[in-house]
């Protein structure tokens, strides 16, 4: 059967070259008539599995829980508290970020509290104290008649030293906001609208869609890189027009550069650079349209190119959103005979943080909205090193079915790729779950299929789950406690699924059927049960909150009386040395649970969705993974002299069992604040020791992260942190020094004089 699936996916792929020519490279799309049928394909063919016809280990109905399979009769149940509750503006629709980086103490140091920010589903942006669940002064900050579809970042865009602020809005404009809740002025970005051809859907319809997904074909990125040089030349040549005027008036209405108050959050510096170095785009013509730019996942900040210089890697949606422009205000901005639903597509932008710059883009799928399949991207991307040459991919799936591999240069991978599947609307999941030293894959679409593919596309291993939709990725962890890793996936009817990261196969006890509807992520964790195993952490829309072992499938729950559509994170909010859970729900409200009789340690701590785009591997004993500075050097606060001596422990479960140890490495930085103190390369795991010299610069800090990132072979990215400062107290010791033999003389005086006494006296 393999074979044949084989042989099929190549039929395709052979087929689509044969009828498509083109590739668009650039943002600019002419719109030749070259569209294609959207070919079925095995997974889009598959009848979906009814509920009736799967064998469920457990079900759980109104909070209760039938057996159909006996399990362990040993339960070791985990119990939750409610700690505190807090309520915000509106409703929360992204996952929070916990972090313990923000200056907002009155001194403005950092003092290794845990901070909560939140992007409200509007307007707000909110930073919550995890001690007690207050709002800080100063909070929310807010941007009028905004939308947010992602989660906070954290980045320092004006080199302070001091991380702020990143928000994404669903206009695809990125906000970045300083730890005293000020708009950075003149940091903003913004993607651009794409340039469509305006009747580019003549003559088409049912399932026909543009063929800009044949990137891998190579004539096709030849003619890519002669439409590039066409654009340059263009490009030079409008900007050697003497009439600046005429060149402004030429300029579209949605195309004015920036906001009209420089002063406005939202106003972007570096968008206006853009237009006026790219007259190409913008100039006036009445044979197309500019389809606005959305953003509807969390962005990824990463070294895609190995320079040094993060890059923000943005998913990108272009379509008229359908509820704006039934305002006629919006409406009479379009030309008469621009029907909206005629454009909808994606792509992926990439932006250079160091100068704001757009560094590339790559247009992916066009459609209208007839076709049963979209254009449109509603998961993040994922960047990993699949190839292990030191430079990251970026894996991305669309809605309508194709998932994309592109290099750091925007280049299309070729071979098997783009994968053909059913809609894609979750991010791609990667992981090393053989332990070969390559990562696979692992792709659920809306059919119900859970794929898993190895790094260069062919098909490991595949099942198929109920119809039931999700727009969550498939979690990684070894939850029964085996050592191998298990892939994990709630769907919204059907229940929780666990299969064998390496065959496939289901785990005994599995699936777990939920009458209640699951729409939030899992979170897996190890919360130290002596049967084995993590535990799995839900909370489904019945307003309960489940933990479930992952190896005697006990359970356990606790009623919130609200659902959520985020994931449940873990951390030591209010510093008791206690694991607690962070809860966001749909009814405005913020929960913060504590886990008892679990102590809190960095390898359980999850503050965000995945703020790497890599990371998807939760920390368990059986199969460790990370990086995790020692406990005897946690408590450091001030270190003195011109040293800092420490010691961390890299952890890494494939790296157990790979018999090739050269496909083995681990990259270590150690950066203080933003600042790198140190970077090595190690081929082995365990606990490493190091000494780093303080640079001159450093000989006196106020408190600050101290960070130990690792990249592993793969290029995913773990990292640890603590608050320290360097020689902060050293006036203390300064003042000793001056005190001190004022007392030591005094001393000794006193001490002569008592003994002349004496003297006299006898």
């Amino acid at each position: 059967m393999y074979n044949n699936n084989s042989i099929y996916k190549n039929l395709i792929r052979i087929f689509i070259v044969l009828i498509n020519f083109k590739i668009i490279y650039s943002i600019e799309f002419k719109g030749e008539k070259g569209d294609i049928a959207l070919l079925d394909n095995e997974y889009r063919n598959r009848e979906p599995i009814k509920l009736e016809d799967i064998l469920f280990g457990k079900t759980i109905e109104n909070g209760l829980v039938k057996e159909l399979n006996v399990g362990n009769e040993k339960c070791q149940k985990v119990d939750l508290d409610v700690v505190w509750e807090t309520v915000l503006a509106s409703t929360i629709p992204n996952t929070p970020l916990i972090t313990d980086q923000l200056s907002v103490s009155d001194n403005g140091q950092l003092t290794g509290d845990k901070y909560i920010v939140v992007a409200n589903s509007h307007t707000y942006i909110d930073v919550i104290n995890g001690r007690d669940g207050d709002r800080l002064i100063g909070w929310p900050f807010i941007i009028p008649d905004s939308s947010f579809a992602s989660s906070p970042l954290l980045y320092d865009i004006d080199g302070d030293q001091s991380l702020d602020i990143m928000v994404t809005t669903t206009d695809a404009e990125m906000v970045f906001i300083s730890s005293n809740g000020m708009a950075i002025r003149e940091k903003s970005l913004k993607v651009p609208p794409l340039k469509i051809k305006k009747l580019w859907h003549e003559g088409i319809g049912g399932n026909h869609v543009d063929a800009a997904f044949s990137l891998y074909n190579k004539d096709n990125k030849k003619f890519a890189i002669q439409k590039q040089i066409e654009l340059q030349r263009q490009n030079e040549e409008a900007n050697k027009k003497e009439d600046q005027q005429q060149q402004q008036q030429q300029k579209l209405t949605v195309l004015e550069q920036g906001k009209d108050d420089e002063y406005d959050p939202l106003y972007s510096l570096a968008y206006d650079k853009w237009l006026n170095q790219n007259k190409w785009f913008s100039r006036k013509d009445d044979s197309y349209t500019w389809v606005d730019s959305h953003v509807l996942a969390t962005p990824v900040i990463a070294d895609i190119d190995d320079d040094g210089i993060k890059e923000l890697i943005v998913s990108v949606s272009y379509y008229y959103d359908q509820e704006k422009y039934a305002n006629p205000i919006y409406r009479s901005k379009l030309e008469s005979d621009i029907l909206i639903e005629n454009y909808i597509a994606g792509g992926i932008t990439v932006f250079d943080l160091s100068t704001g710059d757009i560094k590339w883009q790559t247009h992916l799928d066009l459609t209208t909205d007839k076709t049963a399949f979209k254009g449109s991207i509603y998961g993040s991307p994922t960047v990993v090193d699949l190839d292990g040459d030191g430079k990251l991919e970026i894996i991305i799936g669309t809605a309508l079915g194709f998932v994309y591999v592109l290099n750091h240069l925007g280049n299309p991978w070729e071979g098997n790729y783009p994968l053909v599947l059913d809609s894609v609307f979750t991010q791609i999941v990667t992981e090393d779950l053989n332990a070969d030293g390559k990562l696979e894959l692992i792709v659920f679409d809306n059919n119900g299929n859970i794929v898993c593919f190895s790094y260069n596309g062919d098909q490991i291993w595949d099942n198929k789950v109920s119809s039931g939709k999700s727009e969550f990725p498939a979690s990684i962890g070894d939850i029964d406690g085996d050592g191998i890793l298990d892939v994990v996936l709630s769907t919204f009817n059907a229940g929780i699924f666990a299969w064998n990261g390496m065959t496939g196969k289901s785990l005994e006890g599995f699936p777990i059927k939920f009458e209640s509807s699951i729409i939030s992520p899992l979170l897996l964790l190890d919360t130290d049960n002596s049967n084995g195993g993590m535990t799995i952490f839900v909370h489904a829309d019945d307003g309960m909150v489940y933990s479930i072992n992952g190896k005697d499938r006990c359970v356990n729950r606790i009623d919130i009386g609200d659902f959520s559509i985020t994931k449940i994170l873990s951390s030591d909010l209010t510093g008791d040395g206690n694991l607690n859970l962070l809860l966001s729900t749909y009814d405005h409200k913020m929960y913060c649970l504590n886990v008892n009789g679990v102590p809190y340690s960095s390898r359980k701590s999850v503050e965000a969705y995945n703020p790497n785009g890599n990371s998807f591997t939760s920390y368990s004993r059986e199969a460790p993974t990370g990086v995790m500075i020692l406990p005897s050097y946690r408590n450091l606060r001030d270190i003195t002299g011109s040293e800092l001596n420490l010691e961390f422990l890299i952890m890494d479960q494939k790296g157990l069992v790979v018999n090739n140890a050269k496909n083995i490495k681990y990259t270590v930085s150690i950066y203080f604040g933003q600042i790198r103190l140190f970077r090595d390369v190690y081929f082995t795991t365990g606990i490493k020791q190091v000494s780093i010299t303080i640079p001159s610069a450093l000989s006196r800090t106020d408190p600050n992260s101290l960070r130990v990132e690792m990249v592993n072979s793969n290029g995913q990215s773990y990292h640890d942190s603590i608050i320290i400062s360097f020689n902060h107290y050293f006036y203390r010791l300064l003042k000793f020094i001056i005190i001190l033999p004022i007392i030591i003389s005094t001393t000794l005086i006193l001490i002569h004089q008592n003994s002349s006494n004496k003297s006299i006296l006898s």
